[in-house]
């Protein structure tokens, strides 16, 4: 999702939206120690204001932060360790992270992981289903060239009546 160019998360260089996040989120200061920070970086927002940019922009911060932890953890086994078991400590690093959250916090966590899942299933999906009709396709094209050559053949034979093959025909069409 694209910020609008007039919101507080354009008007914030990433470092300060990280500090901002830090303070705010992390530190579970009060949104009056943001204002003051944002003045400080001659930035004005309301409380209101700030509140819906933790709201929309808390969880995915926090995200990408668990996933940072995740990978420093996993970057730090030794390397003669399983992959599964490297990937479960990583899994428990990423899943401490939040351990804090409140209902509708893990309500939104959960909701991202949905989200980010539905779109990998999604660019795995999509080719396959592409695959599959073309396959089709080409079944319907190889059954609709034998029927007309096993037709042909019955033609040059003669054995069949004029309203049979005119049948035998229409039927064809329809492959």
């Amino acid at each position: 999702m694209k910020a609008r160019s007039d919101s507080l998360f354009a008007k914030l260089k990433p470092a300060q939206r990280e500090e901002l996040f830090t303070l705010l989120v992390e530190g579970g200061a009060a949104l009056a120690d943001g204002i003051a920070l944002l003045k400080k970086w001659g930035v004005s927002s309301s409380a209101p204001a700030l509140s819906r940019f933790i709201s929309s922009h808390g969880m995915s911060w926090r995200i990408d932060r668990a996933k940072a932890a995740a990978q420093a953890t996993r970057g730090q086994l030794p390397k003669d360790w399983e992959t599964e078991r490297k990937r479960a400590l990583a899994q428990k690093e990423f899943e401490l992270t939040f351990r804090d959250l409140s209902a509708k916090e893990w309500y939104m966590l959960k909701s991202a992981e949905l989200d980010e899942r539905q779109m990998r299933l999604k660019e795995l999906v999509e080719p396959a289903k592409l695959d599959i009709a073309s396959r089709r396709v080409a079944l319907l094209e190889e059954n609709a060239a034998k029927a007309k050559a096993a037709l042909e053949g019955l033609k040059s034979k003669g054995g069949l009546t004029a309203e049979t093959l005119k049948t035998i025909e229409e039927a064809a069409k329809l492959l």
